[in-house]
C-alpha cells in the first residue's frame, strides 16, 4: 500500500509543477490574459510592409515584448516574443516601429544594413507609448507620415 500511495505522489508533483509554471506564463486572474492586438501601419498613406512592431515594457516587471511583424498590406497581429499570433496583456507600453533589421546571427563586427530607414524618428524611438485596451484591439492602427 504504501508503494502505491509513494508512485501516486509522484506523479503528482509533475503535474502541480506543471500547472504552477502554466499558470505563470499564462498569467492568472487579474487580466493578466492575452488579447489580440492587431491593426495596420501605414507611411504617406500606403501600407508599409516588413515593419517590425515591438511594444516594449514601460516596467522592468510588466509583460513582454510583444513582437508583431507587418504583411503586403501593412497588417500586423502582435504576439508574445516566441509565439505566434498570441496577443498582448493589457496595459500601457512604449511603441516601436522598424523597417530595417539587424541580421540574425549578426556580432559587433558585421556590417550596418544598407537600407534606408523610412519610419519617422519618433516611431522608433521609443516616445511614443500605447495603451494595449482590457479587451484587445483590432483597430490598432498606425499612420505615419514621412514630412
Amino acid at each position: 500500500m504504501q508503494s502505491a500511495i509513494s508512485r501516486a505522489g509522484l506523479f503528482a508533483m509533475p503535474a502541480a509543477w506543471a500547472a504552477s509554471i502554466l499558470m505563470l506564463v499564462a498569467g492568472c486572474g487579474g487580466g493578466g490574459g492575452l488579447v489580440p492586438v492587431e491593426g495596420t501601419v501605414t507611411l504617406d498613406g500606403k501600407p508599409l510592409p516588413d515593419a517590425t512592431l515591438t511594444l516594449s515594457q514601460v516596467k522592468v516587471t510588466d509583460p513582454g515584448p510583444f513582437v508583431g511583424v507587418t504583411d503586403a498590406d501593412g497588417r500586423f497581429a502582435l504576439a508574445a516574443v516566441g509565439k505566434q499570433g498570441s496577443g498582448a496583456v493589457p496595459g500601457e507600453y512604449f511603441l516601436f516601429i522598424r523597417t530595417v533589421a539587424t541580421p540574425p546571427g549578426a556580432d559587433e563586427f558585421t556590417p550596418p544594413p544598407q537600407q534606408r530607414e523610412v519610419v519617422p524618428p519618433n516611431y522608433r524611438s521609443g516616445t511614443i507609448r500605447f495603451q494595449v485596451p482590457e479587451g484587445g484591439s483590432t483597430t490598432a492602427d498606425f499612420p505615419m507620415t514621412s514630412r
